[in-house]
């Protein structure tokens, strides 16, 4: 079973036991984390698609660190001018362990009972339509 989820505006794959990088948060090491914007689930068989999101459907996880990723260089410069600018950038994050994924639980539809009363009224409906037809007819 694997999740598409939103956390922090970014969305991630996430796959129960899996070990991601997120933007960083202010959780402590150790603490329970749970998202409820869930976009997009799939237990194996057949996909479940949020209408934004799926309601009821949750992602736990646990958070085990914080870290910097990989420093990236910024260089700008404007040729003939001797402009030349170089910095570096260092993106903090939230190393996190999905514990698990709930799926939403599932209501029962009452669908089926007014789709047999609607059809038993339909011939009705026709059936006087025709004889009114028939007498105008005549």
């Amino acid at each position: 079973m694997y999740a598409v989820v939103e956390i922090k505006g970014k969305q991630f794959k996430v796959t129960s036991g899996a070990e991601i990088n997120i933007p960083k948060t202010d959780a402590e090491e150790g603490d329970k984390l749970t998202y409820n914007r869930v976009l997009y689930m799939h237990n194996g068989k057949d996909p479940v698609i949020g209408t934004p999101t799926i309601d009821g459907a949750t992602v736990e996880a646990t958070v085990l660190g914080h870290g910097k990723s990989k420093k990236v260089m910024v260089f700008k410069k404007k040729r003939r001018n001797n402009y030349r600018r170089k910095r570096g950038h260092r993106q903090q994050f939230t190393s996190v362990r999905i514990d698990d994924i709930k799926a939403a639980a599932q209501k029962k539809s009452k669908s089926s009972k007014s789709s047999k009363k609607k059809s038993s009224k339909k011939p009705e409906a026709n059936a006087e339509a025709s004889a009114e037809k028939k007498k105008s007819e005549e």
